[in-house]
């Protein structure tokens, strides 16, 4: 998790550390790149990488003439053999076009609220090579159950209430995410110079293919997306790819 406050990162570790549920998610991760890019090779940069588990799959999937280097504000890392680099805000200590690929999973909503998110995604297009393409997956701000505190509506309230709610409830002291809408987030994307893909049905099946058992993940998997695009506003995470667009002026 990176965000702009180290301390507040102290007071609320949201990071998911197991590694059962991080290598599902770098499956994930993967499949979804993999249809779009040969992964043999490229300089993969992960950013919030955690324990560290998505990033050495990510490493298996480059191979040794790859390379997979993993940045986060903390170092929980749990695994060996992977480029660890500290950082302590959104600025990445890296030059301009140096990753072929940049994985950002659960991390902007951490950030900080909008300026810091596009600061985020502007960095991003800056060390991303032209062609070059990110992974970005976020939670929905209309999301029902809002994930990291556990309670209904939350992330639809204005940021004081929200805080107010997180204290009510006896589950912290404030609420320290920014989640984002759909609309939103294809915004920022935009003004940081980047393509939007929305890839969210498809990790939506993924998830149903390889985490979900029984005929709730079998049906789910094969169902049209006209079925499922009415639910899009509801979706617990939106998941999106993009590549810099040509001719846009790096920050």
């Amino acid at each position: 998790m990176q965000t702009s406050d180290p301390a507040q990162a102290k007071r609320a570790p949201h990071a998911i550390l197991d590694a059962s549920s991080r290598n599902h998610k770098a499956q994930k991760i993967a499949a979804i790149l993999s249809r779009r890019l040969d992964m043999r090779g490229k300089r993969i940069l992960d950013i919030g990488a955690g324990s560290g588990h998505i990033a050495r799959y990510l490493a298996s999937q480059v191979g040794p003439e790859g390379e997979v280097v993993a940045v986060d504000q903390i170092k929980p890392l749990q695994t060996d053999g992977i480029s660890f680099v500290r950082i302590s805000g959104e600025i990445l200590p890296f030059s301009g076009s140096d990753f072929d690929v940049v994985i950002t999973n659960h991390v902007i909503e951490h950030v900080g609220l909008r300026d810091a998110q596009l600061r985020h995604l502007q960095e991003i297009a800056r060390v991303l090579k032209p062609g070059g393409m990110v992974y970005l997956a976020v939670p929905n701000r209309w999301q029902v159950m809002e994930h990291h505190f556990g309670l209904p509506l939350l992330s639809w309230l204005p940021l004081p209430l929200a805080s107010y709610y997180v204290r009510l409830t006896g589950r912290g002291s404030h609420y320290d995410c920014t989640p984002l809408s759909r609309r939103a987030l294809l915004g920022l994307f935009r003004e940081a110079g980047l393509s939007a893909q929305d890839v969210t049905l498809e990790a939506l099946r993924l998830m149903a293919r390889d985490e979900m058992t029984g005929p709730k993940g079998w049906i789910l998997a094969r169902l049209p997306s006209a079925f499922l695009r009415p639910f899009m506003t509801f979706i617990p995470t939106h998941v999106v790819t993009g590549t810099p667009i040509k001719g846009a002026t790096a920050p």
